[in-house]
């Protein structure tokens, strides 16, 4: 169950529940009666597929569009606000805990001088967690954030898309890249954020 425990009084917390499991896509102590009733369409489902630099693969050249601006932050709030307003709970802690890693940057998008997305990635090539208030801006954050790690000299790149998001999957084939082996399906009680919003941690322990 999905709750925010410690949201401001200007943010919801009895109406921000919901049921939800990450399926790994293979086998587990429960898969069949998650099946049962995702065939059954009692849960909606949104399939995640981790996309990677194919073997010998170079990362292109990425030009993100000129009312885009990416910046570097530790801004905790700008970035509390933007999760906040596209997944509905306050994960500040979380957040948090993310930009204090030695090992992980934080972008922020902003659009015409507003903060309109925010996106981080790692020295091992991992985009994600990331999201944008507007699904038109998918594109340009992960291109801004695929460019940042060349800049750094990060050649292998790797991410999760869940759903559909025309934005991030042109960014994908932009980049050639392909499905890695992992697989999961999110199966949740309602919409755990804005379809083509969101895009899942690059780690396994991070979502």
């Amino acid at each position: 169950t999905l709750t925010p425990p410690n949201a401001p009084p200007d943010r919801p917390r009895g109406g921000a529940r919901a049921t939800a499991i990450c399926q790994p896509h293979k086998p587990t102590t429960q898969p069949s009666a998650n099946a049962i009733y995702v065939r059954a369409g009692m849960l909606p489902w949104t399939p995640v597929f981790e996309w990677e630099t194919a073997p010998g693969g170079i990362v292109p050249e990425i030009t993100v569009a000129a009312d885009a601006d990416v910046q570097p932050t530790d801004d905790l709030g700008v970035v509390a606000d933007v999760d906040w307003r596209v997944m509905g709970i306050d994960r500040a802690g979380q957040l948090s805990f993310w930009l204090e890693q030695p090992d992980v940057e934080c972008l922020v998008l902003s659009v015409d001088g507003v903060p309109a997305g925010y996106a981080f990635v790692s020295d091992e090539g991992g985009v994600g967690p990331a999201a944008v208030l507007d699904e038109s801006d998918a594109g340009p954050l992960l291109s801004a954030a695929v460019g940042r790690l060349r800049q750094r000299g990060i050649g292998q790149v790797s991410l999760k898309l869940a759903g559909l998001s025309p934005g991030a999957y042109d960014v994908v084939r932009h980049l050639g890249l392909r499905i890695a082996s992992t697989a999961l399906i999110v199966v949740s009680s309602r919409p755990l954020w804005t379809t083509g919003c969101y895009v899942p941690s690059a780690g396994d322990a991070l979502y």
